[in-house]
């Protein structure tokens, strides 16, 4: 006597139900499962079924690192930081907490990053926002950024004192001193002179 079960097998779920649960895109886990990487997953007619209660796989990202020893990131500003440098942009990254959210902000430049005079400014701006509760607009900021930049002397900062403030950023960025050599040798290979 045939039972009457299901089409989908209670003990089993969908790849989009399994994206959806372990945040992965639905494409990933049909290759996993065409791979034969994920432990009883099967085809039911042409649709991937795979066991509910299978736990979610370590999934490996392989990238060709573009420095010349492996540096690994121990925090979220350190992975930021890590993927700017692997795309040769001058950057900054800062972590801002909203309540109880994180956020991890980068801002990237076209040239070689914010003068020591903008990075006072980019302080001056956040204590301000901090203390008033108003925020200034992202076009404002940049106007002002601009104006510093104009009346500064950044077209004449030399590359000793780009590496300076790159070190000094890495450092606040909890890298260790091994790390930082490795990291400061890409950004040097990608140093070009500010540009107005």
């Amino acid at each position: 006597m045939e039972s009457n079960k299901p089409l989908l097998p209670q003990e089993y779920t969908s790849l989009a139900e399994c994206a959806k649960k372990w945040k992965i895109p639905a494409a990933k886990i049909k290759q996993l499962c065409e791979e034969d990487k994920l432990e009883g997953a099967a085809k039911l007619g042409g649709t991937w079924i795979i066991p509910a209660d299978i736990e979610k796989p370590v999934i490996e990202i392989v990238t060709e690192s573009r420095l010349s020893k492996s540096v690994t990131p121990k925090n979220s500003v350190q992975e930021a930081a890590l993927k700017h440098i692997e795309d040769g942009v001058p950057f900054t990254v800062n972590e801002h907490k909203i309540g109880k959210t994180t956020f991890i902000v980068s801002s990237v430049f076209k040239r070689q990053g914010p003068t020591l005079e903008e990075q006072i400014m980019s302080l001056i701006v956040r204590d301000i926002e901090k203390e008033t509760g108003r925020y200034i607009p992202v076009k404002e900021f940049q106007d002002m950024r601009y104006e510093m930049r104009k009346n500064s002397n950044a077209a004449k900062t030399t590359f000793d004192d780009y590496i300076y403030t790159y070190r000094t950023r890495l450092e606040s960025y909890g890298f260790s001193e091994e790390d930082i050599g490795v990291l400061l040798e890409k950004i040097a290979a990608d140093y070009e002179p500010f540009e107005l």
